[in-house]
């Protein structure tokens, strides 16, 4: 029996997250401008497989992951980034303990992947559409993950960095082959 948490969407994460440059651009994104990747990743999915999400789908995946990542990844990602503060004679355990947390923080991000999986079909099915394939109609890919920067940073105009940051995810979402 395969793993709920196997699901499309984590392999098309994998493979966006490996490609060059992407994970640097995911962390600036996330850093400089407040977006939650995962919510990125699933946005860039849904246009992938031809299902761009609308702007009031936008707003309601977010609400739908919003109590999970900020009870168990957003701590998770804070005590793992705490302990990266050196900690005198104890600091190969204080080590072991963050590899720990990052462990941890991994799964709760692939948690959250398989719930918007679950959200993803779930709208397919209500919509009476294939859960892949058809084109639906939706924002554009540029302006889903602009969208986001907004909802995430306020209107103010984005940092260079920033702005690369996310051209580089476009880029090699454009990369990847449909299945």
């Amino acid at each position: 029996m395969t793993s709920p948490l196997k699901t499309p969407l984590w392999d098309f994460a994998l493979d966006l997250y490996g490609r060059p440059g992407v994970s640097q651009a995911c962390l600036t994104l996330q850093d400089e401008a407040g977006v939650d990747v995962i919510h990125l990743i699933v946005l860039a999915y849904a246009d992938h497989v031809g299902s761009p999400l609308s702007a009031d789908e936008i707003r309601a995946l977010h609400e739908a992951m919003a109590d999970w990542r900020t009870g168990a990844v957003l701590p998770l990602r804070a005590a793992r980034r705490f302990l990266k503060a050196p900690l005198p004679v104890l600091d190969a355990e204080k080590e072991a303990l963050r590899e720990a947390v990052k462990a941890v923080e991994l799964k709760t991000e692939q948690l959250q992947l398989a719930m918007a999986y679950g959200w993803l079909t779930a709208r397919a099915d209500k919509e009476g559409l294939p859960r892949e394939g058809l084109p639906k109609e939706g924002l554009p890919l540029a302006q889903a993950l602009g969208n986001l920067l907004v909802s995430s940073h306020g209107q103010a105009g984005m940092l260079p960095a920033v702005e690369q940051a996310l051209a580089t995810v476009i880029d090699a979402v454009k990369t990847i082959d449909r299945r």
